[in-house]
């Protein structure tokens, strides 16, 4: 995965209507691996609104190196921020593939936590006491 390929996926994701604000490419070093990365605000979108309410913040990390790439999800209403999920993804990963499995995971954690059914993978347990 390169930037161009990442590059290419934020310009679809624009098209859709749901980036609300992207960074500039920077680095980052891991170690002896250096990373680029570019942050993406995401608008909330239909489907969202049934696992929490319009005004809490999303956002996603992408990160690419020469030899890996992982797109990583946060809810971002305040410092620190809380990571809710991190996938590997590939120059044929389609963004609504990639956010409909977190969203499917959240909806499903969420009727769970309603049901008083507990998980230790349950993410929006997790997730829950900083959202807004």
């Amino acid at each position: 995965m390169t930037k161009t390929d990442v590059n290419n996926l934020i310009k679809n994701m624009t098209k859709a209507g749901i980036i609300t604000k992207a960074s500039s490419w920077t680095m980052e070093a891991v170690g002896s691996t250096e990373y680029h990365i570019r942050y993406l605000g995401l608008r909330i979108f239909e489907g969202w609104e049934e696992i929490f309410s319009l005004s809490n913040n999303l956002l996603i990390k992408f990160s690419v190196s020469r030899t890996s790439s992982k797109a990583e999800l946060f809810l971002a209403n305040k410092p620190p921020f809380i990571k809710i999920s991190s996938l590997k993804f590939t120059p044929n990963t389609k963004w609504e593939v990639m956010l409909g499995e977190i969203k499917m995971k959240l909806k499903k954690d969420k009727a769970d936590a309603l049901k008083h059914t507990d998980k230790i993978d349950n993410l929006y347990m997790l997730i829950k006491p900083y959202l807004k």
